[in-house]
This record gives C-alpha cells, sequence and structure tokens, in this order.
C-alpha cells in the first residue's frame, strides 16, 4: 500500500512571494526577489517536514533521524540552497548535498552566508568545479539571483551580473531625472540587504536603470 502524504507546495510558495515582490516594486522579473527572512518562513518546521516526505516518500524512504537532521541542516546552513533545488525541480538534491562526507555544500560554502546574511553570487565555474551541480551549473547561477545578496561590501563597489541581478526593492523607483549616467531613481531597500549600522529602509539612488532589459520569467 503507497504512503499517503500530504504538505505544502512550497515551489508554489515561493513563486507566489516572487511575484508579489515583483508587483510591489512595480520592476516585474526585475524585481521578483524572496528574502532569507521570508525563505525561514517558508522553511518552517511545520512546512519541511511533510516537504520532504513528499520528496523522499518514494525513493528512497527517509528515515525520522535522518530526516530531522536533513531539516535541520536546511534551516540553519541551506535554505537559499534548497529554495534553488526546490524551483530547478530538483529538491532531491538536497539530501547528498547537505549530508554528503566527503563534499560539504551549503550556503555557507555557496554564498559566503553568516550571522548577517548571504555575502557572495556563487561563480557559474565554481558551480561546475561542484561534482553534484555541474550538470545544472547554469541554470542554478541564473535562479541564485531571485535571493540577492547584501548589498555592500568592505571592499567598496559591487559590481553584479546585470543581465541576470534581482533588485530587492521594496518600493517603486521613482524617476528623479537625468543624470551623467542616464536616469537617477529613488527608491527602498529591505534593510537585511543593507550594512547593519545603516539601521531600517533608506533612500538610495539607482543609475541607468532603464538601461536594464528583463531576463526570463519562472
Amino acid at each position: 500500500m503507497g504512503l499517503n502524504i500530504q504538505g505544502p507546495n512550497l515551489k508554489k510558495m515561493l513563486i507566489a512571494e516572487m511575484d508579489k515582490t515583483g508587483t510591489q516594486n512595480g520592476l516585474g522579473d526585475l524585481g521578483r526577489c524572496v528574502s532569507s527572512r521570508t525563505l525561514q518562513d517558508i522553511f518552517s518546521t511545520k512546512n519541511l517536514r511533510p516537504h520532504l516526505k513528499l520528496v523522499f516518500g518514494y525513493w528512497p524512504v527517509i528515515h525520522e533521524v535522518e530526516l530531522d537532521r536533513l531539516v535541520s541542516l536546511i534551516q540553519n546552513n541551506g535554505n537559499k540552497l534548497h529554495a534553488i533545488l526546490i524551483l530547478l525541480d530538483r529538491p532531491q538534491m538536497v539530501r547528498e548535498l547537505l549530508l554528503s562526507s566527503t563534499h560539504e555544500v551549503n550556503d555557507r560554502v555557496l554564498f559566503g552566508m553568516d550571522e548577517q546574511g548571504y555575502h557572495e553570487i556563487c561563480s557559474e565555474d565554481k558551480l561546475k568545479s561542484i561534482p553534484q551541480l555541474i550538470d545544472i551549473a547554469e541554470e542554478f547561477y541564473i535562479m541564485q539571483w531571485h535571493f540577492p545578496p547584501m548589498l555592500y561590501s568592505e571592499q567598496g563597489i559591487q559590481f553584479f551580473d546585470l543581465q541576470h541581478f534581482k533588485m530587492p526593492f521594496t518600493s517603486k523607483p521613482s524617476d528623479l531625472g537625468k543624470g551623467s549616467y542616464g536616469s537617477v531613481y529613488a527608491t527602498e531597500i529591505d534593510e537585511e540587504y543593507l550594512r547593519p549600522s545603516q539601521g531600517a529602509k533608506v533612500c538610495v539612488r539607482i543609475l541607468g536603470l532603464d538601461r536594464l532589459q528583463p531576463s526570463s520569467h519562472t
């Protein structure tokens, strides 16, 4: 007799959040982001346990002790990794990545995660160097941009891949006029993407927003 397991559709929840933010900031696909705070809410124990049972319920059966360990690993050091795998329809891969005894692959390794947040975008070359991810490296690289890194650097100016960059804005950009590098806009950025000492949301300037072209919709 087959297992009768029901659980939340986490992929649907992630896409709904992306659509919500893209609508909220008026940028469509350019603004379809999921914050780490939202990931923590979506990947609650209440949601993760039935989700993982659905993923591994038939191939193969996952033991309760291993299930509890996997839930803990995802919540503490694998939220972004697992979210990307879900959106790529590869959720089963989280098991071999987080439980690997030879090649540790988690949010800290891929995205430079610490207690403040995600500090890096994982390069396609780095993804291709990881045996478990080599076949989906290109897709993974593109999908990770829906989970932006923090927008500051101790080294100063940051450069992002504008072909795929998603803007974590909480308000619609307002046109301030023309500047030396194109149109200048003002908007608000969620505080989790800013330096902790900056406090709450701040007003920032965006140069050349009108030059960006939307990438494909997920």
